[in-house]
């Protein structure tokens, strides 16, 4: 009875264990072998140049900050070195409760050059969607983007983003495809971190979302309020 009892519970945990394990198995390989076929190649960046509709839409990008001094300086440096017609885009940095000297990094980078607007909202630690919803309350853009304050922007991306949306009425949403950048002078275990995690990302955004893309699998969302251009990390 007891040799029985081991079998029935071996079968049952063992199927359980063996199907998640032999479907994210083979989607995992799958995507192997994609990269392998297309060689690993990045996504292709299409400089846009002529606006779809002959005249482009104000934008908006939203960035969360807390505790970003470190990181805030380049973000919005990537934001004013687009190819996207500057005067049309506004930056709103919405503070999340920060502790450190974020705010004088931003008055710094509001001093720069920028024929857009750039503006600063505080808030309290409500955490990340606070911020966002206080952002999309003053947003004036026809189109919103949420960038959090790590991550700096490929010079066409927004271009590229409001011309999809442009030329597909059907499109409500996106994401962008995320890169982590190699940092200088890493070695020994922390190079192998940072090569671990390029690889999640390259994997998670330029392979599944390019396969999921030409296999039509991804689901359909459910339509907002207002068209929006999420791109996150």
């Amino acid at each position: 009875m007891a040799t029985e009892h081991w079998y029935s519970a071996l079968g049952f945990w063992g199927v359980w264990l063996f199907v998640p394990i032999l479907v994210d198995g083979f989607q995992s390989f799958r995507y192997l072998v994609a990269t392998i076929a297309g060689r690993a190649k990045r996504l292709p960046i299409r400089p846009v140049t002529k606006a779809p509709q002959g005249k482009w839409p104000r934008v908006s990008i939203l960035i969360p900050v807390y505790n970003s001094e470190a990181i805030l300086g380049a973000c919005i440096d990537s934001i004013r070195a687009q190819s996207y017609p500057l005067e049309l885009i506004e930056i709103l940095a919405i503070d999340n409760g920060s502790r450190d000297s974020s705010f004088k990094v931003f008055c710094e980078e509001q001093q720069e050059a920028f024929p857009g607007s750039v503006h600063w909202l505080s808030t309290f630690h409500q955490g990340k969607p606070w911020a966002l919803n206080v952002g999309i309350h003053y947003a004036q853009g026809e189109y919103v983007i949420n960038l959090d304050s790590d991550v700096v922007l490929h010079e066409d991306a927004i271009v590229n983003m409001v011309a999809a949306f442009e030329n597909d009425q059907d499109l409500i949403a996106a994401t962008g495809a995320v890169e982590i950048r190699p940092e200088s002078g890493s070695s020994g275990f922390m190079k192998v971190i940072h090569e671990c995690e390029f690889q999640e990302y390259y994997f998670g955004f330029n392979v599944g979302r390019r396969f999921e893309s030409r296999a039509r699998s991804s689901s359909p969302w459910p339509a907002p309020s207002a068209r929006s251009v999420v791109m996150c990390c």
